[in-house]
């Protein structure tokens, strides 16, 4: 069951979930539902993996981060060591800081707003 579900996975389920948010990044050949994408090297999973470290905060056993492509990989969960947060709390003081202004000119206001350039022109005025 579990080799199915990585095969469906490699042959249809990530063609699809890359064709929504790429509509041309796969060739006519790599979309055909017999091309296995990590089987036919057309995917780096030693780069993907290296990618999911970076932006996920996971940290891997050497098992995973040493992985060259054409190898047998299975994950296990001892493979993950440590989990780190990768929050930009800047960025969500920030949009808090923004959302408290917006809030208090809404209730002065009485103003109903529906659209970001709204917000953004709430933001200006409460800006000067």
């Amino acid at each position: 069951e579990l080799f199915q579900h990585s095969h469906n996975f490699w042959t249809k389920e990530v063609k699809k979930q890359a064709l929504k948010r790429f509509p041309n990044c796969l060739t006519e050949d790599e979309m055909k539902e017999d091309v296995h994408l990590l089987k036919d090297n057309l995917v780096d999973l030693a780069l993907l993996i290296s990618r999911l470290q970076e932006m996920s905060g996971v940290v891997f056993s050497k098992n995973v981060t040493e992985y060259k492509n054409n190898q047998e990989l299975v994950l296990a969960r001892s493979d993950i060591l440590s989990l780190t947060s990768r929050v930009n709390h800047l960025g969500i003081i920030d949009l808090c800081i923004a959302l408290s202004i917006i809030i208090k000119i809404l209730d002065k206001s009485q103003t109903h707003v529906t659209d970001t350039a709204s917000e953004i022109n709430l933001l200006k005025e409460a800006d000067r």
